[in-house]
């Protein structure tokens, strides 16, 4: 993941989700499995709650270490 762009950031957490449907990650687990620095934690927390709070599919959750994340559901595809 980029470091320095919080914009690019926000990009690569939303695609990092999406590869991994329906499972909660808060930002320090996101940072931990990408092998990040505690500067690139506090910008990858700051877009999960960003994503939480208004992007379509991505849903606050609970991580498996606890903290409150989000997580990504697919859109519902179309009805028949």
């Amino acid at each position: 993941m980029n470091r320095s762009n919080p914009v690019l950031i926000e990009s690569e957490v939303r695609q990092w989700l999406r590869d991994r449907p329906g499972v909660a990650f808060c930002g320090r687990c996101i940072a931990r499995f990408n092998g990040r620095s505690l500067p690139a934690q506090s910008t990858i927390a700051t877009a999960v709650v960003r994503l939480s709070r208004r992007s379509a599919g991505f849903l606050p959750g609970r991580c498996r270490c606890g903290e409150l994340g989000v997580r990504y559901y697919p859109p519902a595809q179309g009805r028949p």
